[in-house]
Parts: structure tokens; C-alpha cells; sequence
């Protein structure tokens, strides 16, 4: 976790051509790409900026076929 607030958390995940853990969020998420691609079963990232809702719940996993960096935001 990288920051917190009553509003939001935020978590920053750097891939390596490899992929995240399974895992998923009490609340509703977005995922947004910073650099490099990513898929996250929904939807393919390829540019900075990209991004991805997650609902409460929903398993979700990150896959990197080359380095990306990400951050992932709780809405609470």
C-alpha cells in the first residue's frame, strides 16, 4: 500500500514479465497502468493511462508479459 485516505487506498505493483497473485478487494477497484502492458482478464493495457474497473469481490489477477508498472485504487 502506498497511500491511504478515508476516501481511497492506493497500491503500486511493478511486473517483471510475470504475473500477480490471484486476489481481489472488499470494495470497488480501478487498475491503471503506468508503463509498459498488462492484461488483467478483462482488458488489455498497452498504453500509460489505460485502465480497468474491478468490482467488490471479483477475482482478478494481472499478467505482464514485459515490465509494467501499476497502480491499483480502492474506492472506500
Amino acid at each position: 500500500m502506498t497511500r491511504e485516505s478515508r476516501s481511497f487506498r492506493i497500491y503500486e505493483t511493478e511486473l517483471s514479465a510475470s504475473s500477480g497473485a490471484p486476489h481481489s478487494h472488499p470494495v470497488p477497484a480501478v487498475v491503471v497502468l503506468v508503463s509498459g502492458e498488462a492484461n488483467t482478464g478483462k482488458k488489455h493495457l498497452d498504453k500509460p493511462g489505460g485502465w480497468v474497473y474491478i468490482s467488490a469481490g471479483e477475482q482478478h489477477q494481472i499478467e505482464a508479459p514485459r515490465n509494467a508498472k501499476l497502480v491499483e485504487i480502492e474506492a472506500r
